[in-house]
C-alpha cells in the first residue's frame, strides 16, 4: 500500500473476503488431491466473475433496482437496472464454475483400512 493513499473499510473488508474465498477454494482442492493447473485456473475465473458480481452489486445499491436512462431516441425513461441481469449471468457462472471444481462435495477422509483388502 502507497503510503498516505487511504483505502476505504468498504473496499478492505472487499478484498479480504476475496482473499479468504479464493485462499479456502485452492484449500480445498489441495485437500483432494485436484490441485492442478487446469482446475486453479477455474478458481481463477471464479474470482474474476466475483469481482463482477460484487461490482454489480455495488452498482445496484448506488444507482437502484429501477434507473433512468435515455432510449434511442434520447427520451429519458425509467428501467431496470441492467445491473441486475447482468449480476444474474455472473452468479450462473460462478455456479457452473463450482461445479467442475466440485467443492460441495465431502473430502473422502483416508482411514488405515484404505489400500488393504
Amino acid at each position: 500500500m502507497a503510503k498516505g493513499k487511504y483505502i476505504p473499510v468498504a473496499e478492505r473488508k472487499r478484498k479480504k473476503q476475496r482473499a479468504e474465498i479464493r485462499a479456502s477454494m485452492i484449500e480445498q482442492l489441495k485437500a483432494a488431491g485436484k490441485d492442478t493447473p487446469y482446475l486453479l485456473s477455474k478458481v481463477e475465473q471464479y474470482m474474476d466473475s466475483w469481482d463482477n458480481a460484487e461490482a454489480l452489486a455495488a452498482d445496484i445499491k448506488d444507482r437502484g433496482q429501477i434507473v433512468e436512462e435515455p432510449n434511442s431516441k434520447g427520451i429519458m425513461v425509467k428501467k431496470p437496472n441492467p445491473s441486475i441481469a447482468a449480476r444474474q449471468k455472473e452468479i450462473v457462472t460462478m455456479n457452473a464454475i463450482e461445479a467442475v471444481l466440485k467443492l460441495h462435495e465431502p473430502v473422502k477422509e483416508k482411514s488405515s483400512e484404505d489400500g488393504y483388502l
